[in-house]
């Protein structure tokens, strides 16, 4: 650092110090004349004083602080000396003082220079190691965002290579089910039909999406939640095998803007989850808090490992023997398009419990 540029970092207080050096040396100087005659016995106190000033000086300010105070006490007490005529021993002993005096402030001050440019560069290199943390930092997010997009694309590529292998069979089970549903049924053989149909018209509709991936966003509209969740369990009794289904909805019209196959198709996942999982009941209930509708589907399974739940909705990650690894993915996906949430009660005591949140429409 320059002269100055280290000018430029001294405040208030250094020059504070700098001016209680100088006055501190003066003093002692002025003790020395008065007491050199009357009181001899008192005039190495005076020169050992000296050090004080010039050690201040040393350590704030340096080099430059330790010789320049070292070097005023010296040439203020030069008169003394010359006054005393010839030097006898007592002279030399003084002017000896006089001289380990430069030494002590040189000496000091340059140790006093040398940590503090110490300092500085290591003030310097933790700045460096900051930056390049952070930069490192900076670098191992990015990629893990490529890492990520690469993911989402192989998905996006999987996801269509297999919407297109299901529409030929979808579209034959369709007209199957179309002509078998004109002949004379039963009322209960007829109301499976219809919900066989019902199923594959949606899951028919899931790989067109599939197929469109440039259509990001599903298409919008006003989706009562009471009837849409009625459509899920419906679709999901089948598969329930004895296990008991509890669904509590709040009364009145709970209305969010959405697609509605899109938060089915999520339902069932969650449900289908639940049924597997389940050892005798599930549970869906329906409330609303503020603005805000929220779902909840739990199971009375054994709860999720701690640490599987960091990555529940990973795309490809399973605990499930021939799991794909993709419907919570694509669950919270769709539900992300509603401008909702899915997430994981990790402070569930019992079994899995699994929340979606929905931003309510605005009553007309």
């Amino acid at each position: 650092m320059s002269p100055e540029e280290r000018y430029r970092t001294y405040t208030r207080r250094d020059w504070f110090l700098g001016a209680m050096v100088l006055l501190l040396i003066a003093g002692t100087v002025t003790a020395y004349y008065l007491t050199a005659e009357s009181n001899p016995d008192l005039v190495p106190i005076w020169t050992k004083a000296l050090f004080v000033p010039i050690l201040l000086a040393g350590w704030r300010f340096g080099l430059i602080g330790g010789a320049a105070s070292a070097l005023i006490g010296s040439v203020a007490l030069a008169p003394q000396f010359i006054y005393m005529g010839e030097l006898d021993t007592v002279g030399w002993v003084d002017l000896s003082e006089l001289l380990v005096l430069n030494l002590v402030g040189w000496s000091f001050g340059l140790m006093a220079e040398y940590h503090r440019r110490r300092s500085s560069e290591v003030g310097r290199l933790a700045r460096d190691l900051g930056s390049a943390n952070a930069e490192l930092a900076e670098l191992v997010g990015l990629r893990d965002r490529v890492a990520r997009i690469e993911k989402l694309e192989s998905i996006n590529r999987l996801a269509s290579g297999v919407a297109h292998e299901l529409r030929n069979p979808l579209a034959a089970i369709k007209a199957t089910v179309q002509v078998i549903g004109k002949e004379g049924l039963s009322r209960e053989a007829a109301e499976a039909f219809r919900v066989i149909c019902e199923e594959v018209g949606r899951a028919d509709a899931a790989v067109k999406k599939l197929l469109g991936r440039s259509k990001r966003s599903p298409e919008s509209g006003e989706v009562r939640l009471p009837k849409l969740i009625e459509d899920a369990v419906e679709a999901i009794q089948p598969r329930l095998d004895g296990l008991e289904l509890t669904v509590n909805l709040i009364e009145g019209n709970c209305a969010v803007g959405c697609d509605a196959d899109a938060l089915v198709s999520a339902l069932i996942v969650l449900l289908v989850n639940a049924v597997e999982a389940a050892t005798t009941q599930i549970s869906l209930t329906l409330t609303t808090q503020g603005n805000r509708a929220i779902i909840r589907v739990s199971d009375d399974g054994p709860p999720i490992a701690a640490a599987d739940t960091k990555r529940l909705f990973e795309p490809f990650f399973t605990t499930k023997p021939g799991g794909t690894g993709l419907g919570l993915f694509l669950a919270r996906q769709a539900i992300g398009t509603c401008n909702g949430s899915l997430s994981y009660d990790r402070e569930a005591q019992t079994g899995s419990v699994f929340e979606i949140r929905l931003p309510l429409a605005r009553e007309p």
